[in-house]
């Protein structure tokens, strides 16, 4: 009996622990929260009707962010997703449904919704008791600690030498020439992903569909 209540409340911890928080739907409230002022700006016969709202939302999607090209691709409003979910976003928007709420329906749907977020928080090693200990002692001796956290943050980013990555040009590069590590790489900064790829020849399927929505004509 023992055993059956902490299994029934490990059950409910983890309920718990998978709720949805608003606070951590940073992309899909933000994308939303801005479509609706550009809807709100046009006329009301487009703010009232899910079908016309929904040709709105592909025309905001298409955008060089990469954060909300992914969460445009999850809701199925690219040309390019996978699923379609689109209806739980314009029928809400048609009768003025909080953003909040709307967010909350497409996390029940897929949670990793929410997952999304525009800067991605950098990872600072715990060296645990001892480690503060070593922190705690240099900043005895004058050794600034916040500094090496920065110098950390700011690499852990990419940015530390000074040089960002740099977008493929799909119009004219080799495609298939490309190595898995780069293909994986320009479908993540196109907001997509290839789940349960195992080939190479899949990522290029992939990339390729890309390159010709971007008007690329000879693959």
């Amino acid at each position: 009996m023992q055993l059956f209540h902490s299994l029934l409340l490990l059950c409910l911890l983890l309920v718990t622990s998978a709720k949805y928080d608003p606070a951590k739907c940073e992309v899909c409230i933000t994308f939303l929260t801005k479509f609706r002022a550009t809807l709100d700006g046009l006329d009301n016969s487009i703010q009232s009707d899910h079908n016309k709202i929904d040709k709105e939302l592909r025309k905001a999607c298409k955008t060089t962010q990469p954060k909300d090209e992914r969460f445009c691709w999850y809701i199925g409003a690219t040309e390019t997703s996978a699923t379609g979910m689109t209806q739980l976003v314009t029928k809400p928007l048609a009768f003025h449904k909080p953003i909040e709420k709307i967010c909350g329906d497409l996390y029940k749907k897929d949670s990793q919704i929410c997952d999304l977020k525009y800067v991605d928080e950098p990872k600072i090693p715990d060296f645990g008791y001892a480690g503060e200990n070593i922190l705690r002692w240099r900043a005895d001796s004058g050794f600034d600690p916040k500094s090496k956290v920065k110098a950390h943050v700011t690499t852990s980013q990419g940015y530390g030498n000074g040089q960002r990555e740099k977008k493929v040009d799909l119009k004219t590069v080799n495609i298939k020439k490309l190595k898995v590590k780069e293909l994986k790489k320009i479908l993540e900064q196109h907001g997509q992903d290839c789940k349960g790829c195992t080939e190479k020849s899949e990522y290029v399927t992939k990339v390729e569909a890309i390159a010709a929505s971007q008007g690329r004509t000879e693959l």
